[in-house]
């Protein structure tokens, strides 16, 4: 079978890879260079964890996907723990609870600071000791190049190109789905990212999340790829790169709130999230071609998954079947 995979971000990458691993050729259009300026899979870091607020479906997947991350070699998977901070009423907190809960997720829960963290009055703290981060630019790398080895036929082309002669078509584009399929509910929001300059006591940190009231923030230790704490926002945000950068303020107090010590920014810049309205991904076939699979695995929380995900997507377009790990990103109202 001949299947075309447009997009040439982790998405796009990992379907390519994992149906080439099933014995199909592949031809993945690129519409810009890999981890160029276009690509929302660039960066360098990706938070993992299993206990994932955003619903149960996301702790197996994790679980799964990990695994696999790490057989992409030793430099993938870093296991430093993850801190969530948040009132006892936040999803952040009441979720990353529940799950952890039904799925055996080891987390300890409290309150007062921790470790360089000054945690607010009021606020509890819960911690994943097998969460960490992904080395997210070197995990792209790493499957292009052993999608390449195994035989991958690459293509510089335009997203929006009408493609013909191909058993199945997946689409993966990221942003661009949004305007290439108008009739999915999906809506392109920027998020501020700003580098702080670190102490060495920030090397010893967690990845962190926390639902301060006014923002939500998350952020990364100081770490061999990157020379400072990295601290981005969260959520559905402003329409525009000139509204993101005007959360720099509120960014940086929050930043600073939580992070005793930590230095100026010296770095800031404007990512891109592809978002759903219920947050969850939108994973089905095309309404008029079933030939068609389209992905949104999205809301700033998608990376992660990528590599399980995309395993799961070829079985469902290869198959015409969709998987039970599927159902929940079916289409919706």
């Amino acid at each position: 079978m001949h299947v075309a995979v447009v997009g040439g971000g982790v998405y796009g990458l990992a379907c390519a890879d994992a149906a080439l691993l099933r014995g199909h050729q592949v031809t993945l259009f690129e519409p810009s260079p890999v981890l160029g300026e276009q690509s929302s899979s660039r960066g360098k870091l990706r938070i993992y964890r299993t206990a994932a607020f955003e619903g149960e479906p996301l702790a197996r997947l994790m679980t799964e996907a990990l695994v696999l991350w790490r057989g992409l070699g030793p430099d993938v998977v870093h296991p430093v723990g993850g801190l969530y901070i948040g009132s006892p009423e936040s999803a952040l907190i009441t979720g990353s609870e529940r799950v952890a809960s039904s799925n055996a997720v080891g987390l300890e829960t409290g309150v007062g600071d921790r470790p360089g963290f000054r945690v607010p009055s009021g606020h509890r703290w819960a911690f994943e000791k097998t969460a960490g981060y992904l080395a997210s630019d070197v995990a792209v790398l790493a499957l292009r190049e052993r999608a390449v080895a195994n035989g991958l036929l690459v293509e510089v082309a335009s997203a929006s190109d009408v493609l013909t002669g191909f058993d199945r078509v997946i689409y993966a584009a990221g942003p661009a789905m949004a305007t290439l399929f108008p009739f999915l509910p999906l809506t392109v929001s920027y998020q501020l990212v700003r580098w702080y300059a670190a102490l060495s006591e920030h090397e010893a940190m967690p990845i962190f999340a926390q639902d301060a009231g006014e923002i939500f923030i998350y952020g990364f230790p100081r770490t061999p790829f990157e020379d400072g704490v990295k601290v981005g926002s969260h959520f559905a945000g402003p329409g525009t790169r000139e509204e993101a950068l005007l959360l720099a303020p509120k960014l940086d107090a929050a930043a600073n709130a939580l992070l005793p010590g930590l230095g100026p920014a010296y770095r800031s810049e404007v990512c891109r999230y592809t978002n759903t309205p219920d947050g969850q991904f939108w994973i089905d076939w095309h309404p008029d071609d079933r030939n068609v699979l389209l992905i949104s695995a999205c809301s700033g929380h998608g990376f992660k998954y990528a590599i399980r995900l995309a395993e799961l997507a070829v079985e469902m377009a290869v198959s015409g079947e969709r998987p039970e790990q599927l159902g929940p990103f079916a289409a919706r109202a």
